[in-house]
């Protein structure tokens, strides 16, 4: 009965919606009308989160020794730690069979979570400003600097961010359109919705977890990595920076020029986080890869030669027009990957428009990741790297930015 309804709801809501008038909703944007209001209910309120991100900042204040410092940001990512032990302690204990102490231990470990979280809260804005004046000093002696100074200023909130639901076209490899969602969503509400929308609007729709948003404070995932915090900071500092650039003022001009942006900040956000990594928590910083110290090839993993071989299939069939064939291909190969261990919910057209914007990994198959990790050696500093980029508008930019470091010197 109550499927039913919701089944009937969400008829009532689509005939709405088809129905608008042309004169009321521009004809270009009638989708994007649509699949907002439909969603509207689970959509993410960046005015009330700034609101109180910026009331936050202005808040709180972080004083103290460089040793101090360090001891305050190592506290926190234990704590994380042990945060992230507990939730898997939960997760057991609710999938286990139920008995008469279950109940008891199940309320003693969110206890203990409870307190946890509000250490983590206490300690959080401490801990963002020490990172992000840190992260500062290696873009400073980077030179990416504004008439002298970092800007914007590098501001970061550890959050679990909003999901981001991915849309794309059935019969094609690209986000027709991107809604970021809340956070407390389930993932059987995750899974409800997404197969809600691929009915009502014949599309491809995958929820997506994030690692950082480019809100201002950027909003960094409470994952328990401080390499993951660095290189996720340093990574949205990134678009910040581009966003007063012809680089980030086209970001959403093509398929072609989201990877471009994405790719930068990858590649660049990457290399900063791992230089504030190495310099202010040498002991926690990985040995160099064999690249770093010889020049040598990029290794490509096992998971990443699957994934390239997947698309270019998909790709193949899509051009033929053998959806339904995409989709089938698309389903057996998650299941190999299962195996394999690499656990994918799903895996279509919509996971591929997402994760095919970050190409700076080597096998990905888009040549766009190629020619920014070429370009990016060749430019010789990071900053003559991002002078390189910053004016792009176009994916031709990329190209002649290329043609220009490869050009023979008189």
């Amino acid at each position: 009965m109550k499927g039913s309804f919701s089944r009937l709801l969400a008829f009532v809501i689509l005939l709405n919606l088809f129905l608008l008038k042309a004169s009321a909703v521009p004809p270009g944007e009638i989708f994007d009308y649509q699949v907002e209001s439909f969603v509207s209910p689970h959509q993410f309120s960046f005015t009330i989160w700034e609101t109180k991100a910026l009331w936050r900042k202005l808040s709180n204040f972080a004083s103290g020794s460089p040793s101090d410092e360090k001891r305050v940001v190592m506290d926190y990512f234990a704590l994380l730690e042990e945060i992230s032990r507990k939730k898997g302690t939960l997760s057991k204990l609710y999938a286990s069979e139920r008995t008469r102490y279950s109940g008891l231990a199940i309320w003693w470990v969110e206890e203990e979570l409870k307190g946890l979280r509000q250490r983590q809260a206490a300690l959080s804005p401490k801990v963002e400003k020490i990172l992000a004046k840190q992260i500062s000093e290696i873009l400073k002696e980077e030179g990416l600097t504004t008439l002298g100074l970092i800007w914007p200023p590098l501001s970061i909130q550890f959050e679990s961010p909003p999901h981001y639901l991915v849309i794309a076209p059935r019969d094609a490899l690209f986000v027709r359109k991107g809604i970021y969602l809340k956070p407390k969503m389930t993932l059987g509400e995750q899974e409800a919705l997404e197969e809600e929308i691929d009915k009502l609007f014949n599309v491809s729709s995958l929820v997506v977890e994030v690692g950082g948003l480019s809100s201002y404070p950027a909003m960094i995932l409470d994952y328990p990595s401080l390499e993951f915090a660095l290189k996720a900071s340093a990574h949205e500092w990134i678009h910040h920076y581009l966003a007063f650039r012809p680089l980030g003022w086209h970001y959403d001009y093509s398929p072609e020029m989201r990877t471009i942006n994405e790719t930068v900040a990858s590649i660049a956000g990457d290399e900063i986080g791992l230089k504030t990594l190495r310099r202010f928590y040498p002991e926690l910083a990985p040995p160099l890869r064999e690249e770093e110290e010889e020049g040598g090839k990029p290794v490509i993993s096992e998971f990443q030669l699957l994934m390239r071989e997947t698309r270019l299939k998909v790709e193949e069939l899509l051009k033929a027009g053998d959806i339904e064939g995409a989709e089938r291909y698309m389903e057996e190969r998650r299941k190999l990957l299962v195996s394999k261990g690499y656990y994918i919910r799903k895996l279509n057209q919509a996971y591929f428009a997402f994760y095919g914007s970050y190409a700076a990994e080597p096998g990905h198959p888009d040549p766009i990741g190629e020619k920014l990790r070429l370009l990016r050696k060749k430019a010789g500093s990071l900053k003559n790297f991002i002078q390189l980029v910053e004016g792009i508008s176009s994916p031709r930019g990329l190209d002649k930015a290329l043609e220009q470091v490869q050009r023979p010197q008189p």
